[in-house]
């Protein structure tokens, strides 16, 4: 199954680098964001510019089309509110009454060393947020805080469909579908650390990072994960971008030193911008 999946994904992928004709390209993305409900105006180049699917859906947002908040923390992604919660030590807690590991999703395993452990010990009592992106949402991932990149991870894996269905069949797929948390301190506070997770899906399995353009998880090992300590770490701004999906998929959203008192509770299924404040 895992390797049909795989395999799909490989020829969408392939499709998706197609070259298509100018005079085509104005009417295929139109359509295409009739169907999904993409938002044409706020691109910053003209459709026409556009050479290939693959370079429309990770377009740019033309300057201003965002309102990016003084909130200390802000939404990386646009996109649809599937969960939030707090973590209870290893467990998230997902609706439903659903477990996930918060090691495994983070690190890729439950038995973990101790330098995997000092990453997740500030997660086990954290606030997180799912925010899924659906085809017609803009892909670019953006940081949520002001700080310094301290980690990344990536750990390989399924490519499921990341859809309600799939969540309800297979209520671990966050932490079986392929992956790359990314670890940011907050310049703001000492103990107010970020987790952004990147989960790959059906045709979107292909990662990009801001941060590290080196990075192709493509590239990495199928079998093994691939960790990385950034030393020095790397500076990021808020709204500064992060990495990017090559369509849709989901991020989840860990902050810990903060209360959940203090982040709005936005109600499942509410669509959110990136930029947009989580706090009150």
């Amino acid at each position: 199954m895992d390797f049909l999946l795989k395999l799909v994904c490989k020829l969408f992928g392939n499709i998706s680098q197609i070259y298509i004709p100018k005079i085509l390209r104005s009417f295929i993305f139109k359509t295409y964001a009739s169907i999904y409900g993409a938002n044409l105006t706020e691109i910053n180049k003209n459709l026409e510019e556009f050479k290939t699917f693959s370079a429309f859906f990770i377009r740019d947002l033309k300057q201003g089309a965002r309102e990016v908040s003084k909130s200390d923390i802000i939404s990386p992604v646009d996109g649809t509110i599937i969960d939030f919660g707090q973590t209870n030590g290893d467990t998230i807690l997902r609706a439903k009454g659903s477990e996930l590991s918060l090691s495994e999703l983070l690190c890729g395993s439950t038995t973990i060393n101790t330098h995997d452990e000092k990453l997740i010990e500030p997660f086990k009592n954290a606030y997180y947020l799912s925010i899924y992106l659906g085809p017609g949402d803009y892909h670019q991932i953006h940081s949520p805080v002001t700080g310094d990149i301290t980690n990344r991870v990536h750990i390989p894996g399924a490519v499921y469909p990341v859809g309600e269905n799939f969540l309800k069949l297979i209520p671990q797929l966050y932490a079986v579908n392929e992956r790359v948390s990314t670890f940011i301190q907050s310049e703001k506070e000492q103990n107010i650390k970020v987790a952004v997770v990147k989960v790959g899906a059906l045709n979107v399995s292909s990662i990009g990072l801001a941060y590290e353009q080196e990075f192709n998880n493509k590239n990495q090992s199928s079998n093994a994960l691939a960790s990385r300590d950034f030393n020095p770490a790397k500076h990021i701004n808020k709204f500064d971008k992060l990495g990017v999906f090559y369509l849709g998929s989901t991020v989840i959203l860990l902050v810990s030193g903060i209360s959940i008192n203090e982040f709005i509770k936005i109600p499942l299924g509410n669509k959110i911008k990136v930029g947009q404040s989580l706090l009150k």
